[in-house]
């Protein structure tokens, strides 16, 4: 009898234990999604805003502002009719992709840090029009940054050229 007791007196102590550690978990994930809340609330506009600027610029006005939501899902309201980011094609996709690379390293860089930034062939599906305009804001973001582009293409390499940007060939 006196051993059932003490083993009950043990489990009832790891129990209590593991309740404390569970209330201390509860209450760390509630200062953690806290956070996040307020992180998400002062980034995520600031991100949205300069990642929409350059989908307008290389899109040429097509498709409208991005909204990145509580859950960093990214969704698109078009300016077109009958238009979501559901049905993009690749190439919009890709350059919604490009779009928000840029600005989170334009975010997370403050004025006075410069970081490089690479791609590998990130103009596979554009269109000739979209190819300069993204060209065209690479050549801006190459301003602040150093931008290596690595392509197959003779199309993208001659853009690159006509913008000025120094084409090295392999």
């Amino acid at each position: 009898l006196n051993e059932i007791e003490e083993d009950r007196a043990a489990v009832e102590a790891s129990v209590r234990a593991l309740e404390q550690e569970f209330e201390a978990a509860a209450r760390a994930l509630a200062v953690i999604e806290d956070v996040a809340v307020s992180r998400h609330a002062r980034i995520a506009p600031i991100v949205a805003r300069e990642a929409s600027a350059c989908l307008r610029y290389v899109t040429g006005g097509v498709h409208g502002d991005l909204v990145i939501g509580p859950d960093f899902r990214i969704s698109l309201k078009t300016a077109g009719p009958n238009a979501s980011e559901k049905n993009l094609s690749k190439g919009a996709l890709d350059q919604l992709y490009l779009s928000l690379r840029i600005a989170l390293v334009q975010f997370l860089c403050d004025d006075h840090e410069s970081v490089p930034m690479l791609f590998d062939d990130p103009f596979a599906n554009y269109d000739d029009h979209r190819l300069r305009a993204a060209m065209e804001l690479l050549r801006d973001v190459g301003a602040r940054h150093q931008v290596l582009l690595f392509t197959c293409r003779d199309d993208v390499a001659a853009v690159a050229a006509e913008l000025g940007a120094p084409v090295v060939a392999l």
